[in-house]
């Protein structure tokens, strides 16, 4: 696997489709629009080491297939973000690994398109996610994600910093709100 990341990252409940100036907004802060992808996400049962493996199957101009493993760490000031390692796998494999999950009713997943915009934030690499998540029952809908991934704690408060600051310029107007949860603890709510 890659080596890992810390994922600082922030998630938002969306009441509506952002409007044309939110794109506007993110356009005069030099973010560009890599594509927009059709995602399913299907996790596998985790026995040890991780709180979460996902094989991601991302169809935007060809179809890519991911290995993501995360698990939670507690940081020094007691706080805590998620450790990423992610592999993008081969066609072969990522189908090898799909036709294995896919007839197994246990394997929980769930389907979003995904809008990507990157940009840059005080030298650090900023990705933007406009989701429309389906299968996800109440938690179906439309969200935000900011993430920006760092290699050392120590670069954690500039990130969240970062992210506090992008938050105040884009969402003022918007009826959003904080999603503590993963789209991962979404599914395992289905369950209660």
């Amino acid at each position: 696997m890659n080596q890992e990341k810390f994922e600082v990252e922030r998630k938002f409940k969306l009441s509506k489709l952002l409007l044309p100036d939110f794109l506007d907004k993110l356009a005069g802060l030099a973010f560009k629009k890599l594509d927009n992808y059709q995602m399913t996400d299907y996790f596998l049962p985790v026995y040890a080491n991780f709180d979460m493996v996902r094989i991601r199957q991302e169809t935007g101009v060809k179809t890519k297939f991911y290995l993501t493993c995360k698990t939670w760490k507690v940081l020094t000031d007691g706080s805590r973000e998620r450790i990423e390692e992610e592999e993008e796998l081969s066609s072969k494999m990522g189908l090898i690994l799909l036709s294995l999950v896919t007839n197994n009713s246990a394997i929980k997943f769930f389907t979003k398109t995904r809008d990507v915009f990157v940009g840059s934030l005080s030298g650090q690499r900023v990705t933007v996610c406009l989701d429309n998540v389906s299968n996800l029952g109440v938690f179906s809908g439309n969200y935000l994600e900011i993430e920006i991934l760092v290699s050392a704690e120590n670069q954690i408060p500039e990130a969240r910093n970062s992210i506090d600051h992008l938050v105040k310029e884009l969402l003022t107007q918007y009826d959003y709100q904080p999603m503590e949860l993963s789209y991962f603890d979404m599914l395992k709510h289905l369950d209660d």
